[in-house]
């Protein structure tokens, strides 16, 4: 995406937007290569069949909408009898505790769960292996005035935020 077309999209529909794009390229990306791999892939979620309908449970706390939301993008398979496992594609170098803990959810019920990280050089790591970096030494490199609050538990919480609507 050329430089215009990124401030066009910033200026039309926000910051958010020209993130989900990024994503979205980032996704079709690593499921072509899986297919080229020999897998084969199926997007996977409800935002990929009815993203109106995950957008209104964008502020939901139940159990069931953050199994709704936090679903990985894609499932694959592969082998003559197919074993197949989760694909959750992360055009950053970060999780967000909420999908992390559904991942993991996932996990806790036998289920595989792959991440791929973009921005950390197509790293991939079954979910269970990711190793988790304190929020506090990540936030601690950046100015005061950009750091976000780190929870208790480590976790960074940038909807804690009051610049939060403006990101």
């Amino acid at each position: 995406m050329s430089s215009v077309a990124t401030a066009k999209l910033i200026t039309d529909r926000g910051f958010r937007s020209v993130r989900t794009a990024a994503s979205q390229s980032f996704e079709q990306r690593l499921l072509d290569k899986l297919e080229r791999s020999g897998f084969v892939v199926a997007m996977n979620g409800t935002e990929h069949t009815h993203s109106d309908f995950v957008g209104q449970l964008h502020q939901s706390t139940d159990q069931t909408s953050l199994a709704i939301r936090f679903q990985p993008d894609a499932v694959a398979h592969i082998g003559a009898v197919p074993r197949s496992f989760y694909v959750e594609a992360k055009a950053a170098k970060n999780i967000e505790r909420t999908a992390y803990e559904q991942y993991m959810k996932l996990y806790t019920n036998g289920n595989v769960v792959v991440v791929v990280f973009e921005k950390l050089d197509w790293h991939w790591n079954f979910i269970e292996d990711i190793k988790l970096v304190d929020g506090n030494e990540t936030v601690g490199r950046f100015p005061p005035d950009k750091q976000f609050p780190v929870d208790g538990a480590g976790w960074i919480t940038p909807r804690k935020c009051e610049r939060w609507h403006n990101i």
